[in-house]
Order: C-alpha cells, then structure tokens, then sequence
C-alpha cells in the first residue's frame, strides 16, 4: 500500500511505482491533491476499487498508466479535460461494461497511445472512436466483448501504425479503408468473427510487419498482392476458409533469414508449404489427397537426396528427417 502521505504532496510531479505487488485503491480526490502530477504510473501493481473521477482536475497530466491492476467499474467520462494527455492505458483490468468514456478523449488532441485491451467492455464501438486525436498512433482493445462491425469513421485515425483489436467479437468484412492506413505496422484481428476476403490492397502497407487474421470466418483466395508488402515479419491466417497459395516473396523478399538459404532448398521448401495449403482447401474435393502428399514428398525428397551429392548444398547430412517430419504434420490435414 502506498503511503497516504505521497498523495498529500502538491508539488510533486512525477509518481511512478510500476511492476511491483502494490494494493489498496485510490484516495477519491488524488486529482485535487496533486494538481501539478503529470507522470501517474503504477501499472503491474495490484490496485483496486474505481477510478478516481478527480483525476480530470489534475490538469497537466501526461502519462497515466493503470494497467495490469484489478481496477473495477466503469472509466471516468471527464478524462478529456486532460488536454495534455499523451499516454492512457487502461488494461488489463475489470473495467466495463460501456465504452462511454471514449467520447470525452476526443478532447486529447495530444494523445498517442491508448490500450482498454483485457477489461469487461461490451457493445458496438461508438462513432467517437473516430474523434480521437489524429496524433494517434497506437489503438489497442483486444480481449473485450465488442461486437458489431469495425466503423467506418475509425478511417480518421490516419496515422496509426499499431491496431489490436484481437479476441472481440467483431462481425462483417475488413473495411476496405484499411488499405490505406499507410504509416500501419501491425494489425491484429485475431480471434473476432469478421467474415469476407483478405483486402488486396493490404498489399498497399509497405511498413506492415505483423498481420494477424486467424480463427475468423474469412474466406476466398488469399491475395498474392501481400507479397508487396516489404516489412512483412508475421503473417498468421489459419483457422479460416481460406484457398490458393501464399505469394513466396513473403518468405523470400521479407525473411533475411530464408534469403541465406539456397535458392534450391527455398523452392522445396516453398513446394511443401504450398502442399500444406493444398492440404487445407475449405471443400473436400479440393484437398490434395494423403496418395498424392505422399508422392509429392517423395519426390522432394529425392530431389533433396540428388542436390545434397552433386553439390553439398545443405548443413544436414539428410533432407530425410526434414521432409518426414512434414509428412507426419500432413496426415492431420485429412
């Protein structure tokens, strides 16, 4: 427990007190007892009880950071009288159910960073998502109950580069605006219950690193055009119903890793993951049958056997364990 005597010191600017075992809630007017803090962090404690309306009145507050804590009820509608406000985060906790509060954040013009993720939250997402401060640049609230459709008017954030919005229960397509969130480095969807095809003009996010898309109800071909996208570190759609081949340039343009391989050994690398995906197809008829897999294997593995003798290609003594490790993997497919 903090002592009642650090929220009695006017003066005091900074309060930091983060990743300990700290508990106890938070004294009802700390707002007005510290009207000069611009630092509040005390995230990974174990803080209880509501957040403190009066928090408003301490006016020049910067960063406030109640995460990781066991915070419960719902969150002020007055933290849009912080005009300084760069940094919110607000999860994990027990917060909820509505989303209110998110219509005084409008008023943030200098916020950056907000994170609801983990906390009780339910309904649609309101209109005045798309109000928040266009600075924005990290938009997090995964692990909620939302539902409904992602809003067309969340296209104002223009200057996102971080978007989780993963385990909701988020329906319909992937908005087509999302093509053209050019500054965006990871989205994350993963978990909801959108339906549709993956854009084509995903391919447009030069900077994306991590697209995550699995356990959704998507379908159609994959778009060969995320092989434009250059950054591209992880990329996650399984548990979908999903067809076709992933472009090799995700794993040849984008993996300096993959790139150190000879370029023998990527092609029969990319002719086994592409069984995989064949191994997959939404309808049975259009799965390569376990006959087939067998033979496609074999065959990659005696081309594996023949470039190993006439030019040493590879570190390991056998392709054998490699690609019967794959043919084990394979028979979960049928």
């Amino acid at each position: 427990m903090i002592s009642s005597l650090f929220y009695n010191i006017s003066s005091i600017s900074v309060l930091g007190f983060t990743d300990n075992q700290l508990s106890g809630s938070l004294p009802a007017n700390i707002g007005l007892t510290l009207p000069n803090l611009q630092v509040f962090d005390i995230g990974l404690n174990e803080f209880f009880g509501t957040i403190p309306s009066s928090l408003c009145n301490a006016s020049r507050l910067q960063i406030l950071d109640l995460g990781d804590n066991n915070f419960a009820g719902s969150v002020p509608t007055n933290l849009g009288n912080l005009l300084h406000l760069e940094w919110l985060n607000i999860g994990p906790n027990k917060l909820g159910r509505d989303l209110d509060f998110l219509t005084s954040l409008r008023n943030c013009s200098k916020l950056g960073s907000l994170d609801f993720t983990s906390n009780q939250f339910k309904d649609v997402l309101p209109n005045s998502i798309g109000n928040l401060s266009t600075q924005l640049y990290g938009l997090y609230f995964g692990h909620n109950q939302i539902s409904g459709m992602i809003p067309a008017i969340l296209h104002n954030l223009i200057n996102l580069f971080i978007l989780g919005m993963e385990g909701n229960l988020l329906t319909s397509v992937i908005p087509t605006y999302f093509g053209e969130f050019q500054k965006m480095q990871r989205i994350n969807l993963e978990g909801n219950r959108l339906s549709g095809q993956i854009l084509s003009s995903l391919g447009n996010l030069t900077k994306l690193g991590e697209l995550l898309l699995n356990d959704n109800n998507l379908e159609g071909r994959i778009p060969q055009s995320i092989g434009n996208c250059q950054s591209l570190q992880l990329l996650d759609i399984s548990q979908n119903y999903l067809s076709g081949v992933i472009p090799h340039q995700v794993f040849v343009d984008n993996n300096e890793e993959f790139k150190q391989i000879d370029a023998n050994m990527q092609k029969f690398l990319l002719s086994i993951f592409n069984i995989g995906i064949l191994c997959s197809m939404e309808f049975p008829k259009e799965r390569m049958s376990m006959e087939e897999v067998i033979k496609e294997l074999q065959l990659i593995k005696k081309l594996i056997s023949v470039a190993e003798i006439i030019s040493g290609l590879f570190p390991f003594s056998s392709g054998e364990g490699v690609v019967l490790m794959y043919i084990d993997w394979f028979y979960y497919c049928n």
